[in-house]
């Protein structure tokens, strides 16, 4: 599927799957448009809770220790994570009280969560990850939501959480803004 305003659909319109899911190459098609390439991801979706063995646990988290672990991540990593516009976020700690990742969900339409979670650099791989992310998805759930994973492409360890989660990816998306 393909949506926009016709000055750029019909440039784009007949370019085979491979150019289409790649944002740079969609944006260098768009001459005179002032396009600009936001990015490709995958997507991922899952509609029961997680089967989550962990000893890690998690807990709603305050805006302080949202902004702790911001400071803690790379700019574009948290831009990727989406959590500064998340309503809903949960946190799992270290056993010093240090917050190590954050997860939450953002309400898009009437039944989907986009999810989104953010490790501290120290703390990746040792499933606080899961720990957030399982504790948000299972709120979401709850609500009768289906929840989504979007990661860009190539982003490994977002693939590999969403997979230990029990996400199935279901498609690949390419984003480009107009000027």
């Amino acid at each position: 599927m393909v949506v926009g305003p016709g000055s750029a659909t019909d440039v784009i319109d007949g370019l085979d799957e491979r150019t289409l899911l790649d944002a740079d190459g969609v944006a260098g098609r768009l001459v005179g448009l002032d396009a600009r390439p936001i990015g490709s991801a995958s997507l991922w979706f899952r509609d029961r809770r997680p089967v989550e063995e962990s000893s890690v646990g998690a807990r709603r988290v305050s805006p302080a220790a949202v902004e702790e672990l911001r400071a803690s991540v790379q700019a574009d990593e948290w831009d990727e994570s989406g959590l500064s516009t998340m309503p809903q976020r949960w946190g799992s700690f270290t056993a010093d009280g240090r917050v190590a990742a954050v997860a939450g969900y953002e309400r898009w339409g009437a039944d989907v969560a986009q999810m989104g979670v953010a490790a501290g650099p120290s703390e990746r791989g040792h499933g606080y990850a899961a720990a957030a992310a399982a504790a948000a998805m299972t709120v979401a759930l709850g609500e009768g939501l289906v929840v989504q994973w979007r990661g860009r492409v190539g982003n490994v360890g977002s693939e590999r959480l969403a997979a230990r989660l029990g996400y199935v990816r279901l498609g690949l998306q390419s984003a480009v803004a107009l000027g």
